[in-house]
């Protein structure tokens, strides 16, 4: 549940929120929808893991549900990350978040082919499974 520990953006403010998700085969980022209830999103504001170049932070879309007569705000849907370039350059190279995705996407390709090869060959059919988050 977003406390003061998360930022908030609500989507009837004209806050430019958006939720894409790269296509690997098209190389292109495809706009998709939000869950049903949502009315925004919470992004941490610490920031969760940290890599050579970006800062993950957990985020979650939001509903508002009402408790004894209190609105709150809740998780809806899945658990999210968002990640924010470490360096300004980059924060607005398009190219840059770009060859991230397609990185990402190719090496899930890669990570399922894996799986495929080593099922079974392991006590558990998790414990060898390799995944990366879709971007």
């Amino acid at each position: 549940t977003p406390s003061n520990g998360w930022d908030v953006y609500y989507f009837s403010v004209g806050n430019v929120v958006s939720k894409e998700k790269y296509n690997v085969r098209t190389g292109s980022f495809e706009r998709i929808g939000y869950e049903k209830q949502s009315v925004g999103v919470a992004i941490s504001k610490k920031w969760h893991a940290a890599g050579a170049e970006r800062q993950v932070y957990h985020c979650m879309e939001i509903k508002k549900t009402e408790d004894g007569g209190q609105m709150t705000l809740t998780r809806t849907g899945q658990r999210l990350i968002a990640k924010e370039t470490k360096h300004v350059e980059n924060l607005k190279d398009n190219s840059f978040h770009t060859k991230f995705c397609k990185v990402q996407g190719e090496a899930q390709v890669l990570a399922e082919l894996f799986n495929r090869r080593v099922q079974g060959a392991c006590g558990t059919a998790v414990a060898c499974q390799l995944n990366f988050l879709a971007c």
